[in-house]
């Protein structure tokens, strides 16, 4: 019974915010002209005064993986507090506290619970099937200034201590190597081209509670669109 209240109180926290700070079926027609699924209208003036520390949100369309994101001074706070910073199973998803800046980063951590109703990061281990991952290839990362578009190009399960799945800093010239050495992980051939974009990597736990694997998704930036030029 508490484990239901507590999923529930997580439930209405995020849908609230999406409610009241999100808006969906905006630049319809533009996005489908360049070939993006549907961007979303995001209020990120209003959201930021209910929380200092949001960075950014989250969207991956035809999934329930749509959700802002906060970045703390550590990457522990927000394991158990919810975006408004009350206490929740569901956490918050959150970006590593070592990146400073998540427009520029080689690769930017993004880190959220595996739920067992699917909330949260509980659909990433979908990525795990090939047929999955190509009909969800493409993530959206929205900041105040722009859309970033990416896409998956590995998913793979790794130990919670691998340095060189985790590794922040790559070097720009070292990018496609480095995705070339990430889609090896894969078990199964990816279909999407490494050109040496910037990295996504969403991660969350995989397996029963306690697990030191991790299951993650990693992405690649094809464009950026700043607003106002969309």
């Amino acid at each position: 019974m508490q484990d239901l209240k507590e999923y529930e109180s997580g439930e209405r926290e995020y849908r609230g915010v999406a409610e009241r700070f999100v808006r969906t079926g905006q630049g319809k027609a533009e996005t489908e002209r360049r070939g993006y699924a549907d961007f979303l209208a995001i209020d990120f003036d209003s959201m930021a005064k209910e929380n200092a520390d949001l960075v950014g949100w989250l969207h991956i369309p035809k999934t329930k993986i749509s959700y802002p994101v906060v970045q703390g001074s550590d990457n522990a706070y927000y394991l158990k507090r919810d975006f408004h910073k009350n206490g929740s199973v569901y956490g918050a998803i959150f970006a590593d506290c070592e990146v400073e800046d998540l427009a520029a980063a080689d690769n930017v951590g993004l880190y959220g619970h595996n739920m067992k109703n699917g909330a949260m990061f509980g659909g990433l281990k979908k990525y795990l099937q090939e047929d999955y991952y190509e009909d969800h290839k493409e993530i959206h990362f929205y900041t105040k200034e722009a859309v970033y578009i990416y896409e998956v190009f590995t998913v793979y399960t790794a130990k919670m201590d691998d340095e060189e799945a985790y590794k922040l800093t790559v070097g720009t010239e070292n990018l496609p190597s480095y995705q070339v050495a990430m889609k090896k992980r894969c078990d199964f051939q990816t279909s999407s081209d490494v050109d040496g974009g910037n990295i996504l990597t969403l991660s969350t736990c995989h397996g029963s509670r306690g697990t030191t694997i991790r299951c993650l998704v990693q992405a690649a930036r094809t464009a950026a669109v700043e607003y106002g030029k969309r």
